[in-house]
């Protein structure tokens, strides 16, 4: 019984670990991690490899002859898959989560009129997404600022989004998926029922 009791323990704190990612945009370019827990590995970019040796080219084989037309599937089918995106997208809004959204984004232009559209356009357009974003998702920690500057030289940004959900809404999440995947028909072989009457 306490071996049993340890078991269930561990797959209990396994489905309540959190998962997720984080990526950033700044003046270096693009960072990415991944998250398990409280632990974080860089998958982007990836740390250089040393220069192996350059091997002697070989000739390149003949080219093959063209492959003749491949022969398209049934739309309707294809509709049926596409019928799935609404109710799997529900279910990512209620398992995803935001744990932050960072945003500082500074206009940068000599002219002071230019300048002041640009800057009310970015307020517009970032809290419209932010709204979008927001009805949606869950967000934990927001920091937006919108700035401006009159060196002209270009606009800056700065962007880092951090992305989780628990191994248990993951493995829903894929179960349900999967589950409407295989009603919707797009996985089976021919046309639907509905493409074949069409036919008739």
């Amino acid at each position: 019984m306490l071996v049993l009791a340890i078991i269930i323990g561990i797959l209990l704190l396994l489905l309540s670990l959190r998962v997720g990612a984080v990526v950033q945009y700044d003046a270096k370019g693009f960072v990415a991690w991944a998250k398990v827990g409280f632990v974080r590995v860089k998958v982007y970019p990836r740390p250089e490899k040393a220069p192996k040796e350059k091997k002697e080219k070989k000739p390149k084989p003949p080219k093959e002859p063209e492959e003749a037309p491949v022969e398209g599937g049934a739309v309707d089918k294809l509709k049926a898959g596409l019928s799935i995106v609404g109710p799997i997208l529900e279910q990512v809004k209620r398992r995803l989560v935001f744990s932050e959204i960072r945003f500082h984004y500074t206009v940068s232009t000599k002219d002071a009129a230019a300048t002041a559209l640009a800057y009310g356009g970015a307020q517009v357009a970032v809290q419209n997404l932010l709204g979008l974003i927001g009805h949606n998702f869950k967000v934990k920690k927001q920091d937006v600022r919108i700035g401006y500057s009159f060196d002209g030289t270009s606009d800056t940004v700065f962007l880092r989004l951090g992305l989780r959900i628990s191994v248990w809404g993951a493995l829903r999440l894929g179960l349900f998926s999967w589950r409407e995947v295989r009603k919707s028909g797009l996985l089976s072989k021919g046309a639907t029922k509905h493409g074949q009457a069409s036919h008739q």
